[in-house]
């Protein structure tokens, strides 16, 4: 990647001859890198920047200009691919050169460590529109990275301290991934069908019919390790070798917090070849400037049947509980009068504890909370508010929604409640672990309201949007607001006018005629 624009073979010797020199001065000598490892690894270069080192900007942007003009032009959403990709702790570490100043238990712990990630592009303008991490492929995690495409992201590149608001959000016409278990499921393909996207597997072993997911993990691995440079991870040295599996589990949080600064701020905003050498953020921001796209539905009911985790739960005096929440309703009572407390199917959603949806004999239907828990609660937020009372005071534990709200406030105050909002870890629940820590933190606790029960801080309320709840916009509502005031002038005249015919016929006057096509007209 110089203008010098030396051969791959060149390069190698060049290679060869500084190991040399360098090995001479180390008591343990680096290993060679094969002459095929070497060159595969210049082949992941990215392609607009090995041009433009070679051979100039200019040359580049109309180089990849004319490739791009080859390619027909998809409109944002139209496809969309996603796969897993995973990172080897250890190689990570030795690559960058942070391997040397870690402590000896601390090396223990990472070999053999690896984290998954799940990602997802737009293939119109190479937007990353979703990055999930996990200890390992699975069908939990897969749905996660689905909504992400159809959510807000910008309180993520927020907590992360980007510069550039990671803004994009479509509803998916098609999404292409492999043929693994962890797309090929019920659960991912039960939210396909709730969300009306087509999903695609091509054929097993053809990466091609993939190749801008195959292309992203092959660029942004060097990316990011060259930004973990000169990072010490919160000075690992001085940790010594104290729990060295726990300091595994925070320094991952900080590297999957570095991977989505990295995304946002330079992925994002860096040349890309397949764009004719524009960004993808502003060819994202173009697009949605320049062309209809389709956005999800925002509505809290559609993003609780699309993504709502389901349990089994018996109907008591208190409604439906669910974490020592209780739900309830007039169809719920209904249900229960009818069959009884028998055991309901619900749906709940992580990301909003304000309602949940039961099954019941005329299908779903939505139950709101009966302790008035706002929009935008998470369902982290409560169990990690709860295990903090359950450690820190068991009375006050069991004193009810009082304590709980004001634990929650703190979690908000202190910016926990951002983290677990962002949600930037390998683990991710399911049903099964959210069935054991409802035994072990709430047991039959059940949420109930007192006069000194606090108000909840709504850290993460989203501006007032009229779609967003369900309604049009006011430029819509302007044509019916016109033709309420016309209406209401219409009625007025026609009072004056009874008015004036009774007036008139008292006094003896003769009555104007008064047409048929009157109200017609008015």
């Amino acid at each position: 990647m110089t203008d010098r624009k030396p051969s791959k073979a060149k390069v190698y010797q060049e290679y060869l001859a500084a190991l040399e020199k360098l090995n001479g001065e180390r008591a343990t000598p680096l290993l060679k890198v094969t002459r095929h490892k070497f060159e595969s690894i210049i082949d992941k270069f990215d392609a607009f920047d090995t041009w433009d080192a070679r051979n100039g900007r200019a040359s580049a942007l109309k180089h990849f200009g004319m490739v791009k003009r080859g390619i027909n032009a998809l409109s944002v959403g139209e496809r969309i691919e996603i796969d897993f990709w995973n990172v080897d702790l250890m190689t990570l570490f030795v690559e960058t050169g942070m391997w040397d100043i870690l402590p000896p238990s601390y090396k223990a712990a990472a070999v053999g460590t690896r984290i998954w990630f799940v990602a997802a592009i737009d293939v119109a303008t190479r937007y990353i529109l979703a990055f999930k991490a996990s200890t390992q492929p699975n069908a939990v995690t897969a749905a996660a990275a689905i909504r992400m495409i159809m959510s807000d992201k910008r309180h993520i590149s927020d907590f992360v301290g980007a510069e550039t608001p990671w803004v994009g959000v479509v509803q998916p016409r098609d999404i292409f991934s492999d043929n693994g278990s962890e797309f090929a499921n019920a659960l991912v393909e039960g939210v396909m069908r709730a969300a009306k996207i087509t999903f695609n597997r091509p054929q097993a072993g053809n990466p091609k019919a993939r190749p801008f997911i195959e292309s992203l993990f092959h660029s942004i691995g060097p990316l990011i390790a060259s930004y973990f440079a000169g990072r010490t991870f919160g000075s690992i040295a001085e940790k010594g070798d104290y729990n060295p599996e726990h300091q595994i589990s925070l320094q991952v949080n900080e590297m999957i917090q570095l991977f989505t600064l990295a995304i946002c701020d330079i992925y994002h905003n860096k040349q890309h070849s397949g764009l004719g050498g524009a960004s993808p953020h502003n060819a994202w921001v173009r697009a949605t400037q320049e062309h209809d796209i389709e956005f999800p539905s925002q509505d809290p009911d559609y993003m609780l049947h699309v993504f709502g985790t389901k349990f089994k739960r018996r109907i008591g005096q208190y409604g439906i509980p669910f974490m020592g929440i209780p739900y309830a309703n007039e169809e719920l009572h209904r249900q229960r009068t009818k069959f009884g407390q028998m055991e309901f199917e619900i749906k709940v959603d992580p990301e909003n504890l304000e309602h949940i949806a039961v099954r019941g004999d005329k299908g779903w239907f939505v139950v709101e909370n009966k302790v008035d828990i706002a929009r935008n609660l998470s369902l982290a937020e409560w169990i990690v508010a709860r295990h903090d009372l359950r450690t820190q005071h068991a009375t006050e534990a069991e004193a009810g929604l009082a304590a709980m709200n004001r634990t929650i406030n703190r979690l908000a105050e202190s910016g926990r409640a951002a983290a677990l909002r962002a949600n930037l870890t390998p683990r991710n629940m399911t049903p099964e672990h959210y069935e054991a820590l409802e035994a072990e933190l709430f047991g039959p606790w059940i949420a109930v309201k007192s006069a000194d029960t606090p108000a909840l801080t709504q850290a993460f309320a989203l501006p007032d949007d009229p779609l967003r709840n369900g309604s049009v916009s006011e430029s819509r509502l302007i044509p019916d607001y016109h033709a309420e005031r016309e209406r209401d002038a219409r009625k007025k005249k026609r009072a004056a006018a009874a008015d004036n015919a009774t007036a008139e016929i008292a006094a003896g006057e003769p009555v104007a005629e008064i047409s048929d096509n009157y109200y017609e007209e008015y």
